[in-house]
């Protein structure tokens, strides 16, 4: 599990919850049918946070993605010399298309 601070944890999943490709990845996780090669990689944790391939994925919505940026900005943990460094960190956590 990727340690996120608790309210930007409950933002992604709120955010989640209300888009259409988490439900459809919830209902063939739930159907047992993760061959279908568009739905492979994802996973849904405890909590029902969607993962894509270990990493927790991230609807778009540029609000949200706003949040996490500067949430990483503010941490010690993704400490950087460069943007460049700092989006390699976060693409180690997260996934977003776009």
């Amino acid at each position: 599990m990727i340690p996120l601070q608790a309210n930007l944890r409950e933002n992604i999943l709120t955010i989640q919850f209300d888009q259409g490709w988490y439900k459809e990845v919830e209902e063939i996780i739930e159907q047992d049918a993760m061959t279908i090669p568009r739905f492979e990689g994802y996973t849904l944790e405890n909590d029902r946070l969607m993962s894509y391939n270990n990493r927790i994925y991230v609807p778009p919505n540029e609000k949200l993605r706003n949040l996490i940026l500067s949430e990483a900005r503010r941490k010690v943990y993704m400490a950087h010399r460069g943007v460049t460094k700092m989006r390699e960190n976060l693409m180690s956590l997260f996934f977003w298309k776009g």
